[in-house]
């Protein structure tokens, strides 16, 4: 897949996994809404998404650690409050 890679964040729940076949940190994702780019903290700050990003492991959902990344082949849950684009960079 081409970088950058956007994805539909509706509000709610949104299933994802990585367009890429490497790790991916937090940091290193885009929120695109109200017209603007938005590093992931930002977004967060903003009230655009949910800090909290969960994990598929072992059969359960688990929250995503402060520093760990996102990994290939793994499912996350991210929260959008408002309609946006992911992004990967």
């Amino acid at each position: 897949v081409d970088l950058p890679y956007r994805l539909d964040l509706h509000v709610g729940w949104n299933m994802i996994g990585l367009p890429v076949n490497q790790t991916v940190d937090l940091a290193n994702i885009t929120i695109n809404a109200e017209h603007k780019r938005y590093r992931y903290p930002e977004a967060v700050e903003k009230g655009l998404v949910s800090a909290f990003v969960w994990k598929h492991e072992g059969g359960d959902w688990t929250n995503l650690g402060e520093n760990e990344t996102l990994e290939p082949g793994r499912a996350y849950l991210f929260e959008a409050k408002r309609e946006a684009k992911l992004e990967f960079r």
